[in-house]
């Protein structure tokens, strides 16, 4: 039985070119990303390769130390532990995984920050459309009410991450 598996670590700048397209990797923190394909019936001994890491089944379903992890769904595994991965069909899934953050993150739509008030600023710059446009793109989609549900930089309703 094989497991096929591409390892990408990223670390610091690092420019990669490829034949039709330059990608340039900017993080502040070394990232992990495993693309994993698992044979019907394969289990994987996942090691702590990193303080936080993550499981996201791609195609098909696993359990993760014996807990089942549907298609689609992303599990967390506890913080700097490894876990056992098992597939009873064949399975595609992705590993994802790196340093903690330094602070809690906000989300609301489609901003994130480590600061409440930035993402307000954000909302009215969107509904302002001071964002700029995406080109060849012609329609504009409002936000979706107040960013956290407020009307001031108040601390209720943020989404702590």
């Amino acid at each position: 039985m094989q497991v096929r598996a591409q390892y990408i670590e990223l670390s610091g700048n690092r420019d990669q070119t490829h034949t039709t397209c330059t990608i340039v990797n900017k993080s502040m923190s070394k990232t992990l990303y495993l693309d994993v394909t698992l044979p019907a019936g394969a289990r994987l001994e996942l090691p702590a390769l990193a303080p936080e890491l993550a499981v996201y089944p791609v195609d098909g379903d696993i359990t993760l130390d014996g807990e089942p992890v549907a298609q689609h769904q992303m599990a967390m595994l506890a913080a700097g532990q490894g876990g056992v991965l098992a597939a009873q069909g064949a399975v595609r899934l992705v590993v994802i995984g790196g340093e903690p953050l330094d602070g809690p993150r906000f989300i609301t739509w489609n901003f994130v920050s480590s600061r409440r008030e930035r993402i307000l600023e954000a909302g009215a710059d969107w509904a302002a459309q001071r964002m700029g446009q995406v080109p060849g793109e012609t329609e504009f989609i409002p936000l979706p009410g107040h960013p956290f549900q407020v009307q001031q930089a108040a601390d209720a309703g943020t989404t702590p991450v």
